[in-house]
């Protein structure tokens, strides 16, 4: 048996009660508004009981909460009372989300009054016992009424909440970003939940009362558990990409956050506005960057941002497996290499390189060893894998392992190791362009691209059949650009000193793009399917 993993969110409450717990930005600027540990402690404490009294133990139930004070209300009183809450986010789309319900067949729904008019709109979760995180709809209980019936249940002297847990109980279901494919349910228990909390602590140095500013909602969940004080700024956390960078400084310049948290996408945002400014983010001594790779001009933005020392760090994984390897600015300026090194494995993970196979792997050992300096495929182990996906017996066959008696996960990423034991990223195993000869990475090739000064951003593609593809990139290009600089990106390109080692010398043309499709959780991973698509018309 073991602690759920939320009472390390108590066993710092009780030594801080009067910490704040997070701190959200208001809709007038300057204004803010916060709780503590203290009344956070109290408050899931009666909400678990409220949701135990409504039979929500051991079962699952959506969470459909915008990040503030009822995402995380709702979200630990959920998990306190042993239910398995389950995170979509509704911008993966109608199909996909209703399909990733019906998978996972919900038997309570705690929503926003939108995400409840969607439900009945679209019969998400038929039968469902309902309960709004916001206004109160009629004849709808609302969170107030499951702490008002859990206070009278624990004012009575009733012990409503389990205390204890079996290590593989689900603590949540939680859906991936849908990038490559249909979003997935994984199955998060409480001992993998409490695995990642503690390599992303000791990876970072993170220690209790420290100040983190989040524009990731799932990593300002994780907040409470590492006694953190977590601030949220002003924005659409479904949309990073188009945050207000003035919302981000705001935020540094009133709390001096020791961390920040944002996707590539919205690093990129901010870094371009400061550049252009010369806003800083003050007091900022980390900053973690997840979801896809951190282009180089990017990082060198925001170090323009932050005190001298602070240092951007890309910590690499899935949700399927997180934390896997990570490495920070520090160390990359010194790897003159062009491509994106992810870094050494975690401490606890270990990470294998298998050759490139599109059909199920039983066993680690039942192929053959990639090289060092050959790109295959990454597969990870450690205590922070997930086991399974929720009704996916297809994806469970293709994601999942054997490796020395242990259930491994491929992650459906491209990758190698160089002979320092740094692993490099070429991007997903789907992505890469099947060439004459040889499959291509995608990944290297537009560590290439990246270079040209009038690049913002760059995706390999290809286009025609399998096997016989040839090698498209597409850019977007920076304010002021137009297509009249393609040809000399093609020169360029195919004729870099590196071109050869990684293929890029066999580019055959360059096509602009006024924005690339991406994923809705950081708006970084480019769907590069989609875009070949659109480069296979573009070109007739």
């Amino acid at each position: 048996m073991t602690r759920p993993v939320t009472d390390r969110m108590s066993t710092w409450a009780a030594t801080h009660p009067d910490q704040l717990a997070v701190v959200a930005a208001d809709r007038k600027r300057g204004k803010f508004r916060g709780f503590t540990y203290g009344a956070f402690e109290q408050r899931t404490r009666e909400l678990a009981a409220g949701f135990v009294d409504l039979g929500f133990a051991g079962q699952r139930v959506v969470l459909m909460v915008t990040p503030g004070k009822g995402m995380f209300e709702s979200g630990y009183g959920l998990m306190r009372a042993g239910a398995v809450p389950i995170l979509i986010d509704p911008g993966l789309g109608l199909a996909s989300v209703t399909q990733g319900l019906n998978e996972t067949a919900p038997t309570g729904f705690v929503g926003i009054p939108t995400a409840l008019a969607a439900r009945t709109l679209y019969r998400w979760a038929p039968g469902a016992t309902v309960v709004s995180a916001g206004r109160i709809n009629k004849g709808t209980l609302s969170l107030d009424d499951v702490a008002d019936r859990g206070r009278a249940l624990l004012r009575g002297g009733t012990a409503i909440v389990p205390s204890l847990l079996a290590a593989d109980e689900p603590a949540a279901i939680v859906f991936t970003s849908g990038s490559t494919g249909p979003p997935k349910g994984v199955v998060m228990t409480h001992k993998i939940f409490g695995a990642q909390v503690d390599m992303i602590t000791a990876m970072y140095g993170l220690e209790g009362g420290m100040k983190s500013l989040s524009t990731f909602a799932p990593f300002a969940l994780l907040g409470p558990l590492m006694g953190l004080t977590t601030y949220l700024p002003r924005m659409d956390f479904s949309k990073p990409g188009d945050v207000d960078p003035t919302r981000i400084i705001e935020m540094t310049d009133a709390f001096k956050p020791d961390l920040l948290f944002g996707s590539p996408a919205l690093l990129d945002r901010v870094g371009r506005y400061g550049e252009a400014t010369g806003d800083k983010l003050e007091g900022v001594n980390l900053v973690l960057s997840a979801g896809a790779p951190v282009r180089r001009h990017v990082q060198r933005r925001i170090l323009d941002m932050v005190p001298d020392g602070t240092v951007i760090a890309t910590p690499y994984g899935a949700t399927e497996a997180l934390p896997v390897a990570t490495i920070d600015s520090a160390e990359l300026a010194t790897i003159d290499d062009a491509g994106i090194c992810i870094g050494r494995p975690v401490d606890g993970v270990d990470v294998t390189i298998i050759p490139v196979i599109d059909e199920p792997v039983p066993d680690v050992n039942s192929v053959a060893k990639v090289p060092v300096g050959s790109y295959g495929e990454i597969v990870v182990k450690g205590p922070n894998v997930s086991l399974e996906y929720v009704e996916r017996p297809l994806d469970q066959a293709m994601a999942k392992l054997a490796w020395d008696g242990e259930v491994a996960h491929r992650m459906g990423d491209l990758g190698r190791f160089d002979e320092d034991g740094r692993l490099w990223f070429g991007g997903r195993r789907s992505h890469r362009v099947r060439a004459a000869g040889q499959d291509i990475p995608a990944v290297p090739v537009e560590a290439v691209v990246d270079q040209h000064p009038a690049v913002a951003r760059a995706a390999l593609v290809g286009v025609g059949a399998p096997g016989e593809q040839q090698l498209i990139v597409c850019v977007e290009l920076e304010h002021g650009q137009d297509d009249a600089v393609l040809d000399e990106i093609l020169e360029f390109v195919v004729g870099h000193p590196e071109a050869p080692a990684v293929h890029a010398d066999r580019v055959v043309q360059v096509l602009s793009h006024k924005g690339f499709p991406t994923d809705v959780r950081h708006n970084s991973k480019i769907d590069r399917p989609a875009l070949a698509v659109w480069a296979t018309k573009r070109l007739g």
